[in-house]
């Protein structure tokens, strides 16, 4: 696949959008001119979030709407253009250099409507062994520091003599949530 430079533009009212490479090379270098200017001060790391943000925003809205019929889906129009586009009908390679290609998604089964006993069976041991897994763990959350007791596995009868019990460790990671409240 040859490398392509063309620009990709969109104009919405008096607003335009354009991405000068749509490269992965291209997003790459980008990123990373974004980056340097964040570090030498010549951006605002939080305008760029709120950059990121409306494109993240504008693209689930874009998804959600729907013609009067409540057809017409943003999926269903790319996906009529890679059909229209494709040589073999489910793949097609854009004048950008982005790869589109047809599949199905989310692939479900319903089990429950099976009727089979012993997959019922099975789903219910499994949800009542979530229910006294989450019991026990908001147990050993409440543990502060390292004691010893004795256990007696309520499932098993198992006696278990002078058990240490720590705490749980905790971890978490740091980021930031941007929620949009103009307008």
């Amino acid at each position: 696949m040859t490398e392509t430079t063309s620009n990709f533009l969109i104009k919405l009212d008096e607003t335009q959008y354009q991405t000068p490479d749509l490269t992965k090379k291209g997003i790459a270098k980008a990123a990373m001119s974004i980056y340097v200017a964040l570090m030498e001060g010549h951006m605002s790391a939080t305008d760029v979030a709120i950059m990121l943000k409306f494109v993240e925003e504008t693209g689930k809205q874009l998804k959600e709407l729907t013609d009067d019929n409540g057809k017409n889906t943003f999926v269903d129009l790319v996906r009529d253009e890679i059909e229209k586009n494709a040589d073999d009908g489910k793949t097609y390679v854009s004048k950008h250099g982005v790869k589109f290609e047809l599949f199905e998604a989310a692939t479900k089964f319903d089990y429950e409507s099976c009727g089979d006993p012993v997959w019922n069976r099975m789903n219910k041991d499994i949800e009542l062994l979530k229910a006294k897994m989450k019991e026990r763990e908001s147990f050993l959350k409440t543990l502060k520091e390292s004691v010893v007791m004795n256990i007696m596995d309520p499932d098993t009868s198992e006696f278990h003599e002078n058990v240490q019990l720590f705490p749980p460790v905790k971890s978490s990671t740091s980021t930031f949530k941007q929620t949009m409240i103009n307008g």
